[in-house]
């Protein structure tokens, strides 16, 4: 009974064991197919391994069409087929032949293989409209500055000159200002902090790029100064805290391959130095200056191919200062405050020629000035109360063809002001701005005064560009040719079509000489007319947009540059009283 039933046990677990296994011929078999990505897209040089009891048994790899084929001499043990390349995740199947062949399809998802930056090109030559400069030099021109986390304190260039004092960030260029970006996002004319801290904490600049004069179809200014923020998508997390006579930062970082939270905070300690030392004075070298900023970058990376990051800046400012009057006989007390809140979602898609860009942002401001004299007899001789409330957003879109000898980027740049206030109460005012090196009062400062006394003033104001150009490289030249479309919805002649064209030859293979020739466009609301903005702003619809005309011719190389230039500035908005005509039938003084 027991060899009956040890028989019977025996042929049942061989049965089984056949079941499972399926027939298997002893003769050369067959195995193939084809090797895809998740596109449906043929996959060149993938392995596919036979193993049978997990030891290797043959293999081969995909041909340009993704086809492979394996013969062999199957054994007894179980057998499986494996397909793996780098960039892909690892797929199985267990094999099986009912007959002398069999067919398997792979489709394997792509994996993201995390290595250094590397990029391999021709050495960057930069062109004579464009200075790029990185994190170290940023860093270490800081360090040697006044304010260690200035980062603009790493443009030293001859053309350059500074507004106000030696400790002025505020910068001036053949007489225009340049404007001031973030991760591809205006913040305006000038830094906050009243030109001594400079926008956010030279810690978190990766690179700072900077176009003195002329720039490219995509840029709206004949200047404008770059400031990008890293995107740390690898595993770190970092705390790095600086003090020093005028501030204290402290930047947190943390991250990996799929994530990354970058933020930093700064406050001043200048205005505790100089109320600790008890200064009284006509006038303040360094006037006490009290501000916080926070800023914060966060970043998912979805694929190699996706990222989204979205960053968010906040500064606050009190600025108070003391100064003698031509107009009061005692000293006057200025103050000047700002509230700004920047929120930004940026998206990039990189296909294998294509990077297509989204940004958008949306912004909310308060910025106010208000002077008075100390004395309270005098109250009523000079006196100026001015806030400004904005907000704002904007939207852009921007797509970048690369070809292995020419590149097309086109887009669209849209700029909405849902709501700017302007409320105002002076008397014999300049209307020039807290910057100015003047308060004396204008001969017609009388209809000033009775005009814009009080004001107040509401609008609205869309601006939007569509832009196009192609650069391609011809041997040694380099050719690039751009056009913008303008709109300014509240201007005169407010639909200006501009042209940028650049011509680039190099000589060596560390020096060029380069042409260009750009014509730019803006709303006199920016910074060139600053010290009439109440003015400009009452009287939009009589005014057109600042036309400038630049013209640049330059030689370079890794230590000397030479250049010759001529700018042209249209249309900036004067006051030109009506001296013929002041009063008008009724004895009242003409607004004119």
């Amino acid at each position: 009974m027991t060899r009956i039933l040890s028989t019977i046990s025996l042929l049942l677990f061989l049965t089984a064991t056949f079941v499972a296994a399926g027939p298997r011929p002893k003769t050369t078999v067959t195995v193939g197919g084809v090797v895809t990505d998740r596109d449906l897209r043929p996959l060149l040089g993938v392995s596919v391994i036979v193993f049978e009891n997990d030891r290797f048994l043959t293999g081969t790899a995909t041909g340009s069409d993704g086809a492979y084929r394996i013969k062999f001499k199957p054994g007894e043990g179980a057998l499986t087929l494996r397909a793996s390349s780098i960039g892909y995740f690892e797929q199985s199947a267990a094999l099986s032949f009912e007959n002398a062949e069999a067919k398997i399809n792979f489709e394997l998802e792509p994996k993201a293989v995390e290595v250094a930056a590397i990029a391999v090109t021709p050495e960057k030559i930069p062109t004579a409209s464009e200075r790029v400069y990185n994190a170290e030099k940023i860093a270490r021109a800081s360090r040697q500055g006044l304010v260690p986390t200035n980062p603009v304190a790493a443009l030293k260039e001859p053309e350059i000159s500074r507004q106000g004092s030696s400790h002025s960030s505020q910068l001036r260029i053949n007489g225009t200002n340049p404007k001031y970006f973030l991760n591809g996002t205006l913040l305006g004319p000038d830094p906050d902090h009243y030109g001594m801290f400079s926008v956010i904490p030279a810690s978190i600049v990766e690179e700072l790029k900077f176009y003195p004069q002329g720039a490219p179809a995509d840029r709206a200014q004949a200047s404008s100064i770059d400031l990008e923020t890293p995107m740390p998508f690898n595993a770190h997390d970092d705390l790095v805290f600086d003090l020093s006579t005028f501030e204290a930062t402290g930047t947190y970082s943390v991250g990996n391959e799929h994530f990354y939270l970058l933020g930093t905070a700064r406050k001043s300690l200048l205005d505790k130095l100089v109320n600790s030392l008890n200064i009284s004075s006509d006038r303040q070298t360094i006037p006490p200056t009290n501000f916080e900023d926070f800023y914060i970058s966060t970043g998912v990376r979805f694929s190699p191919r996706y990222r989204l990051m979205l960053d968010h800046y906040s500064v606050r400012d009190y600025l108070a200062y003391n100064t003698g009057s031509s107009v009061s006989t005692s000293d006057i007390d200025t103050y000047q405050k700002t509230n700004d809140y920047l929120t930004t979602l940026r998206f990039d898609a990189v296909y294998d020629q294509l990077l297509v860009r989204f940004n958008g942002s949306f912004r909310n401001g308060h910025k106010a000035y208000n002077a008075a004299p100390g004395a309270t007899e005098d109250a009523s001789k000079i006196r100026v109360d001015l806030n400004e409330y904005k907000k704002s957003g904007a939207v852009s879109l921007t797509g970048t063809y690369l070809n292995d000898s020419w590149e097309m980027k086109a887009g669209d740049q849209l700029d909405y002001v849902s709501s700017r206030e302007i409320t105002l109460s002076q008397k014999n005012w300049n209307f020039l701005s807290p910057f100015s090196n003047s308060d004396n009062p204008y001969i017609y400062q009388q209809a000033l005064n009775e005009n814009y006394g009080a004001y107040e003033n509401r609008t609205r104001e869309i601006n939007n560009a569509l832009f196009v150009s192609v650069a391609k490289e011809i041997g040694r030249f380099k050719i690039e040719n751009g056009l913008r479309l303008e709109y300014f919805n509240h201007l005169q002649n407010n639909r200006p079509l501009l042209g940028r064209h650049t011509l680039t030859f190099r000589t060596s293979a560390r020096s060029r000489i380069e042409l260009h020739y750009g014509a730019y466009a803006e709303s006199p609301t920016g910074s060139i007319l600053d010290p009439y903005q109440v003015l400009v702003q009452d009287n939009l619809d009589r005014l057109e947009p600042v036309k400038t005309r630049l013209l640049s011719v330059g030689w370079s190389n890794d230590v000397v540059e030479i250049s010759l230039f001529r700018k042209n500035i249209e249309h900036l908005a004067v006051i030109t009283p009506d001296f013929d005509h002041v009063y008008d039938n009724d004895g009242t003084i003409s607004k004119d």
